[in-house]
This record gives C-alpha cells, sequence and structure tokens, in this order.
C-alpha cells in the first residue's frame, strides 16, 4: 500500500477511499488571484476610443514572452450608444495608425511589466482580420462587465484585436489580463 506523506517530515499522512479520493482540508486560489498576489503578473490595460468608421481595429495585443501564455479574463466597458464588438484571434501583419498602451500592474507591490505590444487607436491598420472567436453587443451607457465563458488563452507570439462594427462611438474599456507563469 502506498502512503501519501506531507513535504515537512512531520511524518503526517492522508487518507484515499476505495474510490480513490484523496481527503483533504484545502485552501485554493484562482489562477488569476495567484498570478497577481504570488508573481504580480496581473494587468488592467484602459483604453478609450472612438471608430473613426465602421470595421475599424480598434485594439490590438501580441503576446511577447517567449514562455507565458496571457490570459484575457474579460473587460469592463461603457459605449456612448450601441456598438458591436468582434474579437479576432492571430491577426497578422504591422500595425499602422496605432498608440501604445501601458498596461498597469493591479499589484501595487509589483514592479513587473506585461510581455506584450499593446496598442489603441481609432482606425489602426495593416492588420489581417485572424480568426473571429466573439462578436459582444454592448449598449450600455453605464460601466458593465463583460467575461469571456472561456478565457481566452493568448500564446507566445499570438495576438489579438478588437474592431469596431458601427463605428463612430465611443468605446471605453478596462481590459483584465495576467500572464500565467510556466512552471
Amino acid at each position: 500500500m502506498a502512503i501519501i506523506e506531507d513535504g515537512t517530515g512531520a511524518g503526517y499522512t492522508t487518507k484515499v477511499d476505495s474510490n480513490n479520493r484523496l481527503y483533504v482540508t484545502a485552501i485554493t486560489q484562482t489562477a488569476e488571484h495567484f498570478s497577481n498576489t504570488i508573481n504580480g503578473q496581473a494587468y488592467h490595460i484602459v483604453v478609450e476610443e472612438t471608430a473613426t468608421g465602421t470595421n475599424d481595429v480598434i485594439f490590438y495585443l501580441q503576446n511577447t514572452s517567449v514562455e507565458n501564455n496571457l490570459i484575457i479574463e474579460g473587460f469592463d466597458y461603457r459605449v456612448a450608444s450601441a456598438e458591436t464588438l468582434e474579437v479576432y484571434r492571430n491577426p497578422t501583419g504591422t500595425t499602422v495608425g496605432g498608440t501604445t498602451v501601458l498596461p498597469v500592474n493591479a499589484n501595487t507591490s509589483s514592479a513587473r511589466t506585461l510581455s506584450a505590444t499593446v496598442e489603441s487607436g481609432s482606425d489602426i491598420t495593416g492588420l489581417t482580420n485572424g480568426q473571429l472567436i466573439d462578436r459582444i453587443f454592448l449598449t450600455s451607457t453605464e460601466t458593465t462587465n463583460f467575461n469571456f465563458n472561456v478565457d481566452f488563452v493568448i500564446a507566445p507570439g499570438g495576438s489579438f484585436s478588437l474592431r469596431a462594427v458601427t463605428g463612430s462611438v465611443q468605446v471605453n474599456l478596462t481590459i483584465q489580463c495576467y500572464e500565467e507563469v510556466t512552471i
């Protein structure tokens, strides 16, 4: 019979029942909480843009890490009037017309910076669409939260963009993301 012992050398063991269930009292935390509190690698990206016309890219992010995934949890938003945002996975090309955005670390004791190229603009050009992964219909003039039902994972070298379909509508976004440290 195998015995599972604690890692401190105190000799504590644990019980495994006939259904292979391990009996524990555990302290758990979400991945984003761990990334923020332990690694200091959670970020907010604040953007305010009004697309010049229809179907303009207003946001672009590329993960420049060589080993860590970038996880997009979702975003807070407010729009001046109804707007549709399309989310594209892995657009390619060289951006033209964007302005660098500096993500803010969500942990005041961390000096880490996000390993990413981040730009916003009223009409970022030079990109292919990539693959459409979501179409989000925004209608609230009050701050509202959008959470991806399945977190959006951007692998090293991967990217995403947001395209304003209607255009000429002010869009305020605070994108929440974190770097997933590879163990």
